[in-house]
């Protein structure tokens, strides 16, 4: 099971794939799985970047829909 540590240590459910938005930059991006390392951040493809970058789950905000 991916995101272990955020779901038992935060409460937070993290879905592969769903879209969320980074409170602190505004940002849209996907949540991609979770990596080896940084087990207690979230992995997320934000739109217009080559490159993933680590989260703070309290930093994301589920989005309903693709916007």
């Amino acid at each position: 099971m991916s995101y272990d540590y955020i779901r038992n240590y935060y409460g937070i459910e993290i879905t592969v794939n769903r879209l969320v938005r980074h409170t602190v930059t505004a940002r849209y991006g996907k949540i991609k799985p979770e990596g080896r390392s940084h087990q207690h951040y979230v992995k997320v493809h934000f739109h217009g970047d080559d490159h993933y970058s680590n989260c703070h789950p309290r930093e994301l905000e589920f989005v309903a829909h693709d916007e």
